[in-house]
Formats: C-alpha cells, structure tokens, sequence
C-alpha cells in the first residue's frame, strides 16, 4: 500500500471520527429518558454513507476508528467500558453489513431513484442491518444492568436505529447530487420557493404538535399539516429535498417532544407509547415522500426519454432521404416526415385527417386500392409506383407495414417509400446496353462459326487433295526401292528409307485430319448402345490390326444400356485403346481396365485405365488439343490428333472428357455419357 493510499484513509478516518461523535451525542439528545428508548439514532447513517463510498480495502480501519469512537463517547457518558465495547462494535457491525448489502445489491453508488432501489434499501438497509446489531447492542446493555428486559432493549435499538437509517442515510447520499448543483445559476424564484418551503415546515411541524382540533367531543392533533410540504419537496426537489424535509420535520418533532407531550396518543397512556407514535409517524411520513419522491422521479425521467427518443425518431425521419407516412383506420393522413413535404411541395398539415380520394384523385385510389385492402389484412405489400399522376416526378418502390392493436387488429398502416427514378433509369439503360451486347455476340458468333466452317471446310479440302499425292509418293517409293535397289548406293537407300517414313506419316496425318473434321461435321444420332459389345469389337479390331495387342490383359466392367452415336464412339474407343496399348507396351505384362461408374443421376462414367508410362499432370490441359504431343517421335510415334477426335467426338453426344496420371504409373482417361431411360 503506498503511504497516498494511507494518508487518505488516516484523513477520511479521522472525519469519520468527528462526524461519528457528534452525531453520536445528537443521539443522546434525541433520547426519551422517561421512556428509555432513542427516538432515531444518525450516526450509524454516517458511516454507512462513508462506506459506500469507500474501497472495501479501507473499511477495516473505518470500522475500528468507528467503534472507538463509540466507546469514548459512552465513556464520556458513563458508560462502563465493558459495554462501550460492545456498543462500538455492535454500531460498527450494523454499519458495515448495511454498506455491503448496499452494493452487493443495489449497486456503487447507492442510488434511491428508482422503486426496485428504495424498496431494497429500506428492506436490506433500514430494516435488515439494525437486526443484527440489535442482538450484539441489546446484550451489552443487558449485561451492564442498563436494559434489564432483554427484548425490550433489543426493539427499542432496532427501531432507533431503522429510523436513524430511513431518515439520515438517504439525505447524506444526495450529497453527491447537491454538489453538482450550480446554486449560482439557479433561477431566483427557485432559491425562494426552497426557503418557502422550509420556512412552512418549520412552522408546521410545531402547530400539528401543539394544537389540538376540535372534533366533536375529541380534540386531536393535526399531523396532515406536514404532509403537503413533504409532497411538494417531493414534486419540486426530488429525492434530495424529500430527504431533508424529513430530517427536518424529525429533528423539530423529536425536539417539541422531548417533554414527553404527544398529540398521537390519549392521556396517561405510557411514555413508550409516545416515542413509539413518534417513531411511526416519522417512519411512515419519511417512507411515503420517498416513494412518493421516486415515483415521480422515474416518470420525469421516462417522460424526458420519451420525449428525446421522439426527438431522435423526428430527427431521423427527417433526414432520411425516404418518405414515411402513417394512415389510421380511417384511411386518413396523420404522419408524415419533410420528405413528404418535398416531394408533394405542400406542408405535411395540408394532408391531416384526409383521404388519399381527397388529396390524390380517384385515379390513384384505383391504383392503389388493391395493395391498400392486403395491407389492412395484415400483409406487408411492397409494389412499384410512378409517382407522377399525383404530381411528383418519380417512380418510387412503396412497402405497406400494417400497424396492429393489442389485441391483434390493423388499426392503421404505415407508408415508406423510396425514390427508384435513377435506379430504374440505370436499370433500363443497363438492358438496353445487354440487348446491344447480346446482338453484337451473336453477330460475332455467326461470323465466327461461319468463318471456323470455312476454314473446316479448306482443311477438309487441303487434307483431302493432299492425300492422293502423298499416297503417289509412298507407292512410287517403294516401288522404286524395289527396283532399283540393287544399283544405288547405301546413302541413297537411307534417304529413301527416309522418304517412305515421312510420306508414310504424313499420310497418316492426313487421315488422322480427315477424321477429325468428319466428326466435327457429323451430326450425332443418340441411341441406347451396348457399349460392352462395342468395347469387344473394337478390341478383336485392333488384335487383328496388332497381334501383340494379344499379350494384354484385359478388366472389363459390366456396362449398362447408355445414350450414344455408334460411329463416334467407336472411332473414340478406337483411339483411347490404341493409345493405352501404344503407351503400355514396356510394361509386364500390360494391362488395360474399363471401369463403368455413375456420376449422378442419368450420368454414367466410363474409364479406361493402363499400367503405361503415365504423363505430368502439368500438361493435362494439352492433351485433348490438335497436335499436342508428350512425348517425342521416336519414343512413341503419332500425330497429336487422337485425342482430339476423343474429346470432339464424346463433346458431339453431350459428354466431357478429362484424364489422371503420374508418370511411371499409368494413366486414366475418362469420358461422360447419358444414361439410357429403359421404359417397362
């Protein structure tokens, strides 16, 4: 702990101890010798004031400076030492246990403002905390021979002490409040109504208490004579001037009452009857003003909430560039923001308390009657209006909101719309720029394929005339190497070798071409096929092309009945066998699987799998183009071309193609295809 921290709390401590003591001996002057019973004890208020608003970390020594003090004012009084003792701490106990129920329950500060706040501070406060003290505080009286009935020692502490709490505690907590008061700016009628008000106290507390009222044979006193001042300390000063209006009225009755004198009670009933009527009287009137006191608070401050949430809500709508309206049951105008006013140029007061048909025309009535019908049967209704039959210039997008009563019927319906003119005006000039796109992409889709028939129908040209020469030069080659074989030297042998081979696969190009552009110009006949016999043909074709085509082991799935040309997906296995077979040639043994499995509903896949050289999937977007290759000539010869038929081919029936590999382990190439719908 810093030695800050100490000095402050050896200060506070120590006005503490002045305050405590003389409240403490004001106690004794509130005390009724004859009935042996304290009228209401403050001091105990002091410290519980104190405490809440002190660190709990220096309560211990708040505490210990309290019940010392305790003891030095009983022994100042004659008190024995032994029960100054346990007078010090039953006060010190009732003090601290009330400061911490206090913010335990109600919260740091204490504040009274609120009804669920008093009613805990009355029951925790003014009620619990005396009871506990009252048991340590009756003992020590009890033992010293001073209270010698134990229990009525015991009641009269816990009602000295309830009403020193009820009274004290709340005017000292408003201190806080009276500090950030600024008397120098209070209106001067103000000041003089607060010195008007404490003047009719002090002057009405003495005339309830001295005069008597004749009723009839029965003289009594008047003490509703105090009650309308409580009530406008209540009304015009809060909790604050509730609160020391009533330790006024009990320090001016305590002090009239000393003689024993009580208007509340017959003649010769006992004194304790007196000090007990005084004790009600002040409990019930000091209780009443502060309810009375928060009622009002709370209102005032629900009011002024109400009042600035409906400024913000005035504020908002009013500069939120929306129009809201609200119409009652009637169907009649009652609300409407600026924006209302700006868009129909006339002053919202123009269109209170009348119809639509009155303001807007029959016209609009018609326009809008359908939507006004759903909205009065509970529905929210949001529809497009063009705003200018009724004079404004804008097309608007308006939401219906119904407005229900309790018990659940439309009793009204609120209006809001939104300016749509520029969005309607972009979204028609955002179709109108589409339409221009659409028609441009079209145009160039047409020149497009137009221009890609023609250049289909040169190649298919090209490819076709090129074919004959190219057949001429292998035929024309061989048969000279046939016949002239023998004469020509070996390097005229290699370079006709050399000749044969590049005509050879230039031929094969061309045929790879030729076939390629058939399939893109033929027209695919979908049919359910059995791919499993085609599978078959094509695999007995190829043996007879290749007898090494024999050694391959072979996995063929069961293929159900799916939707296909004949043709094209012969030429595609055709390709894809050729390929997994030129691709597996080194492996032992190799090995091809046809796979079958279903995609999604009426979707089916077919794969063919080998145990090949397999490819970097890297490349796997080059594959299914025109004269890609992977692998270099001498490796594996081809022209590039195969593939491209596949992926043109399975495109023509509506299917896709893609492949897996890894290379050392084979590949995959697969393709899609429509189940066949097989009616019963």
């Amino acid at each position: 702990m810093s030695d800050d921290w100490l000095s402050r709390t050896y200060f506070k401590a120590l006005l503490l101890v002045a305050g405590y003591a003389l409240l403490a001996q004001a106690g004794t002057m509130l005390y009724a010798r004859e009935a042996g019973a304290s009228y209401f004890w403050p001091a105990n208020a002091l410290v519980f004031f104190v405490l809440s608003y002190s660190p709990m970390r220096q309560w211990p020594l708040l505490l210990l400076a309290v019940a010392a003090t305790e003891l030095f004012v009983d022994r100042y009084n004659a008190i024995s030492l032994l029960t100054g003792v346990g007078l010090g701490l039953a006060n010190a106990l009732e003090a601290g246990c009330a400061a911490w129920l206090a913010r335990r329950y109600i919260g740091q500060p204490v504040d009274l403002k609120s009804l669920k706040n008093l009613f805990r501070f009355i029951c925790l406060v003014v009620l619990a905390s005396p009871v506990l003290s009252a048991w340590l505080g009756a003992a020590a009286l009890h033992y010293s021979g001073s209270a010698p009935d134990y229990w009525a020692a015991w009641n009269i502490w816990w009602r000295g002490d309830a009403l020193g709490m009820l009274l004290v505690a709340p005017a000292l907590l408003t201190l806080s409040e009276l500090r950030s008061v600024k008397f120098s700016a209070m209106p001067p009628i103000r000041i003089v109504e607060a010195l008007i008000l404490v003047a009719g106290l002090i002057l009405a507390t003495p005339l309830w208490l001295g005069a008597d009222l004749k009723i009839g044979t029965v003289a009594a006193g008047l003490p509703c004579l105090v009650y309308p001042f409580l009530v406008w300390a209540g009304l015009r000063f809060g909790i604050a001037g509730v609160a020391w209006a009533s330790v006024v009225v009990a320090i001016e009755t305590v002090w009239i009452m000393a003689n024993g004198a009580n208007p509340l009670v017959t003649a010769g009933s006992p004194v304790q009857d007196h000090v007990l009527a005084v004790q009600a009287f002040l409990a019930i009137a000091a209780a009443t003003s502060l309810v009375l006191s928060t009622v009002v608070s709370e209102r005032v401050r629900a009011q002024e909430s109400l009042l600035l949430s409906e400024e913000r809500l005035r504020t908002i709508g009013n500069i939120v560039p929306v129009l809201i309206g609200y119409y009652d049951q009637d169907l009649r105008f009652r609300l409407g923001n600026k924006t209302y006013e700006d868009w129909f140029r006339q002053p919202r007061e123009a269109r209170y308390g009348r119809t639509v048909r009155e303001t807007e025309g029959e016209q609009v009535w018609e326009q809008i009657e359908g939507y006004v019908q759903k909205v009065r049967n509970g529905e929210t209704v949001t529809f497009d209006r063009d705003m200018r039959p009724a004079g404004v210039d804008k097309d608007i997008e308006v939401t219906y909101i119904p407005h229900f009563s309790r018990e659940g019927r439309v009793i009204g319906h609120y209006v809001l719309g939104v300016d749509v003119t520029e969005r309607k005006h972009s979204v028609q000039a955002l179709k109108e720029l589409n339409d221009d796109l659409e028609r441009r992409v079209s145009e160039r889709t047409e020149e497009l394929s137009a221009s890609n028939q023609e250049f289909e129908a040169f190649a298919y040209t090209v490819a076709h005339d090129l074919r004959a020469p190219t057949r001429h030069i292998v035929g024309y080659s061989e048969m000279l190497k046939q016949r002239a074989g023998g004469v020509l030297d070996e390097e005229s042998r290699r370079l006709l070798d050399t000749v044969v081979r590049s005509a050879s696969r230039q031929a094969k190009l061309v045929e790879d071409l030729l076939n390629y552009l058939r399939v893109g110009q033929q027209a695919a006949k979908l049919h359910p096929l059995d791919l499993g016999a085609l599978i078959h043909e094509v695999r007995a074709q190829l043996v007879t092309q290749d007898g090494s085509v024999a050694r391959v082991e072979w996995q063929i799935d069961t293929i159900p009945l799916l939707l296909g040309d004949p043709v094209l997906l012969k030429q595609a296995f055709m390709n894809l066998l050729q390929n997994a077979i030129k691709f597996s040639r080194d492996a032992v043994p190799p090995r091809i699987e046809i796979h079958y499995a279903q995609l999604e509903p009426g979707v089916a896949a077919i794969s063919i799998r080998d145990n090949g050289v397999g490819f970097d999937m890297r490349y796997k977007d080059k594959l299914f183009h025109v004269f890609q290759r992977l692998h270099a000539e001498n490796e594996f010869p081809g022209t590039g071309v195969g593939l491209a038929i596949v992926r043109r081919a399975i495109e023509k029936q509506g299917g896709a193609v893609w492949a897996k590999g890894c290379p050392g382990k084979g590949s995959t190439f697969s393709f899609s295809l429509k189940r066949a719908q097989i009616s019963a």
